[in-house]
């Protein structure tokens, strides 16, 4: 195989992993949120779930920024393979 190719291949790798842990996070998220409502539907339970909401959308980036450095890196090891 290609130093190229398998660089490739493995990048591909992680972004598949990448947005296997965005996917699980979602559905981690969603069950919490759906699990909050039904127990909490009081102004209180608003208060909290801004407070759900707040903490998903700051997961949901950290996964996001996650992906995009695990693409750059993979980004950065292709060109370097190319260049060798």
């Amino acid at each position: 195989m290609q130093p190229d190719e398998q660089t490739w291949r493995y990048a591909i790798e992680d972004e598949e992993a990448a947005s296997a842990a965005v996917v699980e996070a979602e559905r981690v998220l969603h069950r919490q949120l759906q699990h909050h409502l039904a127990i909490s539907p009081t102004v209180d339970g608003e208060v909290s779930e801004l407070d759900l909401r707040r903490t998903e959308y700051a997961v949901a980036v950290r996964a996001i920024d996650e992906a995009a450095a695990v693409y750059h890196r993979a980004q950065g090891e292709v060109i370097a393979a190319e260049r060798d």
